[in-house]
């Protein structure tokens, strides 16, 4: 990171002092290699081959590209000098956005791994709310049933108006492990009222199926949290009265 930081300044100012051991400007019109790991998984979170994932320069015209090996290691060459995005894609697995690259030298090695999981298969079938004097039991049924040697993963969204969905809402849950059904997850109101909702207002809560490894990225360029492995296939959202 420093040596990045180093490179940068140098760019701002146009010239380092070599006589004082700094690192010479990098030429903005230059280019290099970005490199990485993505390793790849079922929606269940069983590790699969890696490799034939497309990574993709997103932020250039033409094409920056590469597929990963069966590690899920990958090299995209001649990337121009600049602050990227990348794209990563393949048949049966959500989308996949990484940004703010930083790619000022001749190789960038990304550090962090990515791990994602193929698209969610797990349908929700029912959804049901019980209310108690201190909070709230959403319960959700799964298709397939989920069970301890069959787990599934889904996720809750909650917003103040009836058109909640993964785009619209106010918040969000994590992954959810599911290993029953139906299953209930458990909140109270506390909670809810952190999310900003005020007491007496009337809350909706949709229920998504998910991926192990949710693939979950807030957009680059616009910032809008993204679920790329959500299941569509869901039931009408429920709603409570907050006290």
């Amino acid at each position: 990171m420093r040596t990045i930081l180093a490179l940068i300044g140098c760019i701002i100012l146009a010239s380092c002092d070599k006589d004082r051991g700094e690192v010479a400007p990098l030429d903005l019109n230059g280019s290099g290699s970005i490199s990485g790991v993505a390793k790849l998984f079922s929606a269940n979170g069983f590790g699969l081959s890696s490799d034939g994932l497309r990574v993709s320069v997103a932020n250039l015209e033409g094409t920056y590209s590469a597929l990963t090996n069966t590690d899920g290691f990958y090299t995209i060459e001649n990337v121009p000098y600049g602050i990227h995005d990348l794209t990563y894609e393949k048949e049966g697995f959500g989308t996949y956005k990484r940004g703010d690259i930083v790619h000022a030298e001749e190789a960038t090695f990304i550090e962090e791994r990515d791990f994602l999981s193929q698209k969610s298969t797990t349908t929700i079938t029912a959804i049901q709310i019980e209310t108690s004097d201190t909070g709230l039991q959403v319960s959700y049924s799964t298709n397939p049933p989920a069970s301890d040697a069959t787990p599934r993963f889904a996720r809750i969204f909650f917003h103040t108006s009836a058109d909640v969905s993964d785009t619209i809402h106010t918040d969000f849950t994590n992954v959810i492990y599911t290993n029953s059904t139906p299953f209930n997850a458990v909140f109270t109101y506390d909670q809810i009222r952190q999310l900003g909702i005020p007491p007496g207002a009337t809350v909706y809560a949709l229920v998504y199926g998910e991926s192990y490894f949710s693939n979950y990225y807030k957009d680059p360029e616009f910032g809008i949290d993204t679920f790329p492995n959500l299941n569509p296939n869901t039931v009408a959202p429920i709603s409570f009265v907050l006290p």
